[in-house]
């Protein structure tokens, strides 16, 4: 991971413009952690999904068959 110091901006760059991009750079982040959260979420989510009886599936409405497309999809698929 690239650490970022202040040394890489110009010495003459507003200090405004070095907090925005500074905003900007900690909006990413935090999109990233939120992003990785939520495929976590997703994984548990399916993996309860597969462990479902059928009987139950049967019960709510839900075929074998979707259950098999969920389960199958990948982390970041919604």
């Amino acid at each position: 991971m690239k650490e970022i110091t202040l040394n890489e901006f110009p010495p003459d760059l507003p200090l405004q413009v070095v907090e925005q991009r500074c905003t900007a750079w900690r909006a990413s982040i935090v999109s990233t952690i939120k992003a990785i959260g939520d495929y976590k979420l997703r994984h548990v989510a399916r993996r309860r999904f597969e462990a479902v009886e059928a009987r139950v599936l049967k019960d709510i409405g839900i075929s074998e068959a979707h259950r098999f497309i969920e389960v199958n999809k990948t982390f970041w698929e919604s």
